[in-house]
């Protein structure tokens, strides 16, 4: 046991809740003292010096970092067979949740020197020389998410593949394979990530972190297509490299995609950054927004343009709130209110153009649902806009501003129509409050949820004037309305209003005269138009289809609307 320092630990913790001094711990293992007696009297004072008592909020806070800390370190130290080393891990991580115990059950704390057992706790899982130092053989593996369909894994020196598992922690040599409606993440020690595509293998090569010496990644690629986000290297000689039948890809941090063709031939394009590329002992270089293809057996073509996207979507949102994008195949792009950020889905980015401003790009979206995540660093009103684009025309477009409590959240459903690569059109088919249940699949999430917001503060102007305290008709809660005038305001006795939640069969033409922009307005603007009925009340129900997106969730805010176009629900390829 006294080569064990998990089991000393653990140990010497259970003595001083029973009333033994940190002495008579050392007493028995003297050859650990200059290992552990630090610490011991750190978990010493949790136990016995005066407290004050820290707000709930400062504890969970607390918590959900050395804990998303440990996770994450651990998570380089875990594998699925028994290895050198992995008992003392999970010994230490046993001893940390020993350690975090009684502070969450006494809820009185000395804060000073919780800080400091955290800081001690962070030394030991981070690879400070506490205890031990790190290994190749502990760096030297990635974490497998599965964000949808199958994959099927091979191991080191296997003949036959298996099926992985969310969480399968990979070494080096390990083969992994996404099926036809497979999509998958590798997440490697410092952060960087890779995405596959359907119907990619790529190998582990080499992963590799040690004390004084440049951090390595090296992955094959024999088939498909990958994302890569990789994170600043500091160190001149760290590198990420991505090797294919026919070229060699290599980045010190930047975002780029690789595609290797059934007859071997690859695809390079970055998208922010610098890369690389070699083949047949020709070097390309590729700043964002170039491209190069090579052959087997050639050399890189030159550097080309990337073609304009046929469609795109753009998020903005406004502080106090931060956000994310969920794809239908459960691949996010965004932040998280720590600063943790994160790049699953190709050919997305994500900046922020202004300091209080963050933007949220997808190039090529696909057809399906998308959820943005809307999570409240502060205690305010955000506004956003979500705008869905073919070829540079302007399809749909939805803006609001809704209210939020520290630490809450919302998510919005957008259902998004594309055919052949052109947006049709897109829906706020739902929106509710987060809860505790996050969209995001692959990052280090808090431990513990988000509470839902407050109650919906007042809303801009161009929202038809509706507040949280809105003596409207219901359908305004939440409701993205057609485009009105300015000083749009719906009022009880208004009539002809498209957005009626039971009236689903209006239509919008060319988005002039929408009832209710005044008091007085009795629906009429649009009847020079609205022949059909002669009982009609004014409903524009003319030409056109309307696609105003009611919001059918649950406490579901006032305050978003759509903004109509003259192209929305037209395919793109009708205009050519």
């Amino acid at each position: 046991m006294g080569n064990n320092p998990a089991r000393v630990l653990e140990e010497c913790i259970a003595r001083l809740r029973q009333g033994e001094s940190v002495e008579d711990c050392l007493a028995k293992y003297p050859e650990m003292r200059s290992k552990i007696e630090s610490l011991l009297n750190m978990v010493h004072s949790v136990y016995f010096l005066p407290r004050v008592s820290p707000s709930d909020k400062f504890q969970r806070a607390a918590k959900a970092r050395l804990m998303s800390r440990i996770r994450q370190q651990s998570a380089q130290e875990r594998t699925t067979k028994s290895k050198p080393g992995a008992a003392i891990v999970d010994g230490l991580r046993v001893v940390s949740q020993k350690i975090w115990q009684p502070v969450l059950q006494a809820k009185k704390v000395a804060i000073p020197v919780t800080m400091a057992v955290m800081v001690i706790l962070a030394l030991i899982f981070s690879g400070v020389p506490y205890f031990t130092s790190p290994t190749p053989a502990l760096a030297s593996q990635s974490t497998l998410n599965i964000l949808s369909g199958t994959v099927e894994i091979q191991d080191p020196g296997e003949d036959k593949s298996q099926r992985g598992n969310d969480g399968d922690v990979l070494d080096a040599g390990t083969r992994v394979k996404t099926g036809s409606d497979s999509h998958a993440l590798l997440t490697f020690f410092e952060g960087s990530t890779i995405k596959l595509e359907p119907d990619t293998i790529v190998e582990i090569q080499k992963v590799e972190l040690t004390d004084g010496k440049p951090t390595t990644i090296v992955l094959t690629q024999w088939l498909g297509r990958t994302w890569s986000r990789v994170v600043k290297m500091t160190d001149p000689g760290s590198h990420y490299r991505i090797e294919t039948p026919s070229a060699t890809a290599i980045v010190r941090g930047t975002l780029f995609s690789t595609e290797v063709e059934e007859a071997g031939g690859t695809r390079v394009a970055t998208t922010e950054g610098l890369v690389s590329v070699i083949a047949q002992g020709e070097e390309v270089y590729l700043p964002a927004n170039l491209q190069t293809h090579i052959e087997t057996g050639a050399v890189p073509s030159l550097p080309e343009t990337l073609p304009d996207p046929k469609s795109e979507v753009i998020i903005t949102i406004d502080m106090p709130a931060i956000g994310s994008v969920t794809d239908p195949n459960s691949s996010s792009t965004g932040m998280l209110p720590d600063g943790e950020s994160y790049n699953q889905i190709l050919g997305s980015q994500a900046s922020s153009p202004f300091e209080t401003v963050q933007m949220i790009h997808i190039s090529e979206p696909i057809d399906g649902e998308y959820i943005i995540t809307l999570r409240y660093l502060d205690e305010g009103v955000a506004g956003f806009n979500i705008q869905g684009k073919s070829e540079g025309v302007v399809i749909f477009e939805y803006k609001g501003k809704w209210g939020g409590s520290k630490d809450s959240g919302w998510l919005i459903h957008l259902n998004l129509n594309v055919d052949g690569g052109y947006i049709t059109g897109g829906e706020i088919s739902t929106a509710g409050q987060m809860g505790y249940k996050s969209p995001e699949k692959g990052i280090p999430l808090p431990a513990e949820g988000n509470s839902g917001p407050d109650e919906p503060s007042e809303t801009e102007s161009a929202t038809s004037g509706d507040t949280a305290n809105d003596e409207g008709p219901d359908e305004d809660d939440g409701t993205f309305t057609g485009k009105g005038e300015d000083d749009d305001k719906d009022t009880k006795g208004g009539t002809g209003k498209p957005e009626d939640k039971e009236d689903k069969d209006d239509k919008v033409d060319k988005d002039e005269g929408i009832p209710g922009d005044t008091q007085d307005d009795k629906g009429k603007p649009e009847d020079k138009k609205d022949k059909k009925d002669k009982d009609d009340k004014g409903k524009p129900d003319d030409e056109k289809e309307d696609r105003t997106g009611n919001i059918r969730g649950d406490n579901y805010p006032a305050g978003g609307k759509k903004e109509e176009h003259p192209n929305d629900n037209r395919g793109i390829k009708d205009q050519q």
